[in-house]
């Protein structure tokens, strides 16, 4: 009889125990890349990372909004499963915020650099948030200041006054700490009005009491006003897309225009994603049902992009990025990544065949010449400069801290029009 069978259970799970360990304790400490393949490498930064995934499972892939910082050395992930801080340089994950850390929850829906290597955060329901250089934390929400809604859709930061897009409309927070929220009575915004009776604002769907037409449903989301992207127009003022009034323009001296899908060509009014181009216009995006990519330029004509009559791989577009090169890149919630570049041709990367995944919920450039992607379910993606594509994810079966890097093109299977 083997000695393993003849010793005590006790004695074999102490000897599970320590091999266990061993495994472990090997598996944290390597500190250099290990080749799998000629193509493929697993990197570990850290052994002080181990606690963090705790709080990490899969939420921390589903990434809502990425951020660099000033000096470009840090990257900020917001994720559902919390804040994490990155080198820049190298995807290293430096720390891991969530509640045990004092935020007032690990779902963030947004995220803006403060310009001094600090960054603001969007959460969902639980107000917005300054994380600063030295570490401290601000939380603002509706009980403390006048945010108009603990729902955080969008953040723009504009000489140092920080924009917010919420569920309940659009609020300020100046420079010199005051605040101001925009509505029907001092501006062109809609306003955030007291829903109709048959409307459940709680619950945020209609009551089942009696029946309610398509106009009053609309009528109701109207006032409601979620503005779910920001974006100055570089020329002091601000663009504001909203999820039922369409696309708003603050302009400088004061005055406010909108365009929406009955008084312009703009074929849809749930604004998702927005950049100018630059040269006087915007690119807009929309999402769900009936929306496209739209572009309204400087002369005032509209520019409309579709599935049907442009390589667009989805309508849905929610984000929107510039290359650097004139042209743009673009998220789509069903069809992954697409690039349209100044010469009018698309770049369009496939899911059939590259890996790429088809729920892209924001894109963040990288300062040198590629980008940074955030995906639904999927961690997030650099898109390399030297056209090479790096992996963090939970979802190849490993911890959030290691990072599956493509160093060839061989996964990327692309189309080019």
């Amino acid at each position: 009889m083997s000695i393993f069978r003849k010793m005590s259970i006790f004695r074999k799970m102490q000897l599970l125990c320590v091999v266990i360990f061993l495994f472990v304790n090997f598996q944290l400490k390597a500190e250099k890349t290990f080749p799998i393949t000629n193509q493929i490498q697993i990197k570990d930064f850290s052994s002080k990372n181990t606690v963090w995934e705790v709080f990490a499972n899969r939420a921390r892939d589903v990434v809502l909004g990425i951020a660099l910082s000033k000096n470009k050395e840090i990257l900020w992930i917001g994720t559902w499963g919390g804040l994490e801080k990155r080198r820049a340089s190298t995807g290293e994950l430096k720390k891991l915020y969530t509640t045990t850390d004092g935020l007032p929850s690990n779902n963030i829906s947004t995220i803006i650099s403060d310009d001094q290597e600090g960054v603001w955060l969007g959460t969902k329901e639980h107000g917005l948030v300054h994380l600063k250089t030295d570490g401290s934390l601000s939380i603002f929400n509706i009980n403390n200041s006048k945010l108009p809604d603990n729902f955080i859709l969008s953040l723009y930061l504009d000489q140092g006054s920080l924009w917010i897009g919420t569920n309940s409309g659009l609020a300020l927070l100046k420079k010199n700490g005051k605040w101001k929220v925009f509505d029907k009575n001092n501006s062109g915004m809609p306003g955030y009005i007291a829903y109709p009776h048959y409307y459940n604002s709680s619950k945020d769907k209609f009551d089942s009491e009696r029946e309610v037409s398509e106009e009053e449903r609309l009528e109701a989301l109207r006032k409601k006003n979620l503005v779910h992207a920001l974006h100055s127009d570089n020329q002091g003022g601000m663009w504001i897309g909203t999820e039922h009034a369409g696309l708003i323009h603050f302009k400088k001296d004061g005055s406010w225009q909108t365009f929406n899908r009955e008084n312009s060509s703009l074929t849809f009014n749930k604004i998702s994603s927005i950049l100018p181009d630059n040269q006087g216009g915007i690119w807009v995006g929309g999402t769900y049902g009936g929306s496209e990519l739209a572009h309204l330029k400087a002369d005032g004509t509209w520019q409309i992009f579709n599935t049907q009559n442009s390589k667009l791989p989805d309508d849905s577009v929610w984000g929107i990025q510039s290359d650097n090169q004139g042209g743009i890149w673009l998220g789509t919630y069903n069809g992954g990544l697409a690039r349209l570049k100044a010469d009018g041709s698309w770049l369009v990367f496939s899911r059939n065949r590259s890996k790429l995944p088809k729920y892209i919920e924001s894109l963040h450039s990288d300062g040198e010449g590629g980008v940074w992607i955030g995906t639904r379910g999927s961690g997030f993606i650099h898109f390399t400069k030297d056209q090479s594509w790096e992996y963090f994810s939970t979802k190849f079966g490993m911890p959030a801290f290691y990072v599956i890097k493509i160093t060839k093109l061989l996964l990327l299977d692309t189309a080019v029009f």
